[in-house]
């Protein structure tokens, strides 16, 4: 098969028809040339499981008739048509090709594969492995017989869920039969309907998704042998469940499942279950352990951020009937999978800052890190809690300077208190004749709102307003305020630097601290403790940005140390090329949670920090914030 008639194959759908005209535009070809091509197509397919039938007015459908020979024909013409170019697409691809392998490759026999010479795959394989290593996995390499992935079979699972499965360059036989998900996942309604249990509808897809893998590896020979621990009294009304959707399967797809496979089935369910499904003699039961885990992640907290979250005892039971269920995903690496979680990491940046820094607590308990979809699920819960305490943000003192009276300077007052009382503290009313002697320093005076010019001296920024506060103003003046707090506390041009020439995370990190230090005093063990927080987990999260900091505050100034490179480095999960090297001290500091969300927001912006990259000047990045 040539590549293009491989083209054609991989949009034809087998629950849908697809026209001539939808194919060719996605193609970039004519109808008269789809046409001819799945008439070719279709002469070859015939002898390897499938056909290709169609219906006037609808267009082309795939049927196959043998699922077996079918994924044989795929699985050998797919690494002859789609070779992977770039180092990302390689490491999907060599991730899905190694879950998929039983015995030993050879590392030629992977270059030849690829057209990529040895000592470009090696450097993949390398990212490969940081990979594997989050999901309890490890590359095998034997003298003379190859590389191969070894691990548990569940840990396998969980891999080819959140690495794999819908990304471009990974091996057939892990993309979504959209005919099979809809069939199992009427199978698992209907039978979690029939003994009223109940479930998200993210968290059912996800289950049906799941579930999926599980067929495919069990047809392919990967079986769970064993299941640590399993308590079939414990999970006895789910076992029933799981053993229903079993003989359903077998009556739907011919697959008989074992009696581990249908354990495992039974432990899915339970991991996708709500925390108040998990009972004692009708009681909610949060063990000694779960709790205890909750005080080390406020621990966590407190130690790098100085948030005290001890006393609140909502946020606490909160977080304990969360960890209940989790405890069961992560110790039988069952992933979830969260919806929300770009909106989450966009929106909440402060609360999923403070997750981030919880879930060191769970990672070195369990001994894996967390993924970004658990991590956001306790960002929920932490910001509903910060949201009932939140005071506010560092709050400015202000003069209103205005010709038309004591009354009309009445009304502005009253405006910009009832529009911006997160952000000011006290507003002075002032004839703008009179400024000249009004006492600036001693009311701590920061800005000066007036609607007439003012020719005078005076030692605050002047803002020139209308009567009445239009909308634009107001979204203007609400940035001022927010970023005046966080570069006057956290950023400072002389901790801005743009020539950044390191090669690697740990000399960046290093250079960065000498070229502060003449600025600014950086505590002895500073390095060492961004180095820990480092092992610990990711900083960096796509976008070409890196945040590393200290595992815990060990200094008594809040800084940011700035660095842009000349070129993008591998940090470890992504490239980057932008480095905000964050230090947060122990004082009380109420400009924090502005500090996060403004930086979270420009670490999310791709524009933004494309534009810092083609433009590194501190007074860019400041207004980019």
């Amino acid at each position: 098969m040539n590549h293009k008639l491989f083209d054609v194959l991989k949009l034809l759908r087998d629950d849908c028809y697809q026209s001539a005209k939808d194919i060719g535009r996605k193609i970039n070809t004519s109808e008269k040339t789809v046409r001819n091509r799945i008439k070719l197509l279709n002469d070859e397919l015939y002898e390897h499981g499938a056909v290709i039938s169609s219906k006037p007015n609808m267009g082309y459908i795939l049927t196959i008739y043998n699922n077996v020979i079918f994924s044989q024909y795929q699985r050998r013409f797919f690494s002859d048509i789609t070779h992977p170019r770039t180092p990302d697409e390689r490491v999907v691809f060599l991730l899905s090709f190694l879950i998929a392998k039983k015995d030993y490759i050879k590392i030629d026999d992977i270059c030849d594969n690829i057209f990529v010479s040895r000592n470009t795959l090696s450097s993949d394989i390398k990212k490969v492995e940081i990979i594997l290593n989050d999901y309890q996995l490890v590359i095998n390499r034997r003298p003379n017989y190859g590389i191969i992935i070894e691990g548990e079979e569940i840990h396998k699972r969980m891999c080819i869920s959140e690495q794999i499965i819908n990304r471009q360059f990974n091996v057939l036989e892990f993309n979504l039969s959209h005919s099979c998900i809809k069939s199992i996942s009427k199978i698992v309604v209907t039978t979690l309907m029939s003994k009223y249990i109940e479930i998200s509808e993210s968290c059912l897809d996800d289950l049906v998704e799941h579930i999926f893998i599980s067929l495919e590896r069990f047809k392919n020979g990967f079986e769970i042998v064993n299941i640590e621990n399993f308590s079939r009294e414990e999970n006895a009304e789910l076992l029933l469940a799981a053993r229903e959707i079993s003989d359903c399967i077998a009556t739907e797809f011919n697959i008989y499942l074992s009696k581990e496979e249908v354990e495992y089935l039974s432990l899915l369910l339970s991991a996708k279950l709500p925390s108040s499904a998990y009972k004692t003699n009708n009681n909610l039961v949060i063990s000694k352990e779960i709790d205890d885990l909750t005080s080390k992640m406020f621990k966590e907290i407190l130690d790098s951020h100085n948030i005290n979250l001890f006393q609140n005892f909502d946020l606490r039971l909160s977080i304990n009937k969360h960890l209940v269920p989790f405890d069961l995903r992560i110790k039988y690496g069952i992933p979830a999978i969260n919806p929300l979680k770009l909106e989450i990491i966009k929106e909440l940046p402060f609360a999923f800052t403070l997750a981030s820094t919880a879930s060191l607590a769970l990672s070195i308990h369990y001994g894996s890190k967390i993924s970004e979809d658990e991590v956001t699920y306790f960002a929920m819960l932490i910001e509903l809690a910060l949201d009932k305490s939140r005071k506010g943000g560092v709050k400015k003192n202000i003069v209103i300077a205005c010709s038309s009276g004591k009354s009309t300077s009445q009304l502005i007052i009253r405006k910009y208190k009832s529009v911006f009382g997160d952000y000011i503290d006290k507003i002075f009313e002032c004839p703008s004749y009179k400024l000249a002697n009004f006492d600036f320093v001693g009311n701590k005076i920061d800005y000066v709102f007036s609607t007439v010019k003012i020719d005078i001296d005076i030692p605050v920024p002047i803002v020139e307003v209308s009567h009445f506060l239009e909308s634009k103003e107001i979204d203007l003046y609400t940035d001022m305020f927010e970023k005046d707090s966080i570069v006057t506390t956290f950023y400072r041009s002389e901790l801005f630097f743009n020539d950044i020439n390191e090669k690697s995370k740990e000399d960046v990190i290093k250079r960065l601290c000498e070229l502060a230090s003449e600025f600014i005093q950086i505590p002895e063990k500073f390095i060492d403790s961004v180095r820990k927080r480092e092992e610990l987990g990711q900083t960096d999260f796509g976008n070409l940005v890196a945040t590393p900091h200290p595992y815990k505050i060990i200094s008594d100034q809040d800084f940011v140390i700035v660095g842009i490179l000349k070129e993008p480095i591998w940090w470890g999960k992504n490239y980057v090329q932008v480095v905000l090297l964050i230090s947060v001290s122990s004082k009380e500091n109420e400009a924090q949670e502005i500090f996060y969300a403004r930086t979270s927001r420009f670490v999310f912006d791709e524009n933004a920090v494309k534009q810092l990259i083609d433009n590194p000047s501190f007074d860019n990045f400041i207004s980019l914030l």
